[in-house]
């Protein structure tokens, strides 16, 4: 009960805006590639914890779809991930903010062979590292890698490894 109270506070003391869905094009190894949609409904400001102005955590919930091969004989899987994210501010590119990301979370991938690979257990921890670039208040663009893996939990963890592009828009 006191980490739920705990939390709660965290959540209502740091709140900054809410809002954000994200659409990302998603290219793997070999000849994967997918479409993410994800919903960010919350974002807390690490301002007040030494991390600078702008810097910030935000959770997002995303959806994915990966396809394997050739369309007639494609391999797909679909995924659901939760997954906490640390924005900071890096630099300025065009007078635009830029913005590093890194982020750990869980994911429930649908199957467990995808795209030649045993992944050996549905779920998977979601890695992220990437670049955004605010071109407003309200619409940001960057790239990211992803990297799923089970850390160990199956003898089978040959991990798989996205690069992608991403909008996202602030409502």
């Amino acid at each position: 009960m006191r980490l739920v109270l705990f939390l709660l506070m965290l959540f209502v003391s740091t709140y900054s805006h809410a809002g954000e869905v994200a659409v990302d094009y998603v290219m793997g190894e070999g000849d994967v590639k997918g479409l993410r949609l994800g919903y960010r409904p919350l974002h807390y400001s690490l301002a007040d914890y030494g991390f600078g102005e702008g810097a910030y955590v935000y959770f997002e919930l995303s959806t994915n779809y990966w396809e394997y091969g050739k369309p007639k004989r494609s391999d797909t899987t679909f995924a659901i991930a939760l997954s906490p994210v640390l924005s900071v501010p890096l630099t300025e590119f065009a007078g635009k903010p830029v913005n590093f990301e890194f982020g750990i979370g869980m994911t429930y991938v649908s199957d467990t062979r995808f795209a030649g690979k045993d992944i050996g257990v549905h779920y998977q921890f979601e890695d992220r590292i990437g670049l955004s670039v605010n071109l407003n208040p309200s619409t940001k663009v960057g790239i990211r890698y992803l990297h799923y893996s089970n850390a160990g939990l199956s003898d089978h963890n040959p991990g798989l490894d996205f690069f992608n592009v991403f909008y996202v828009k602030r409502f």
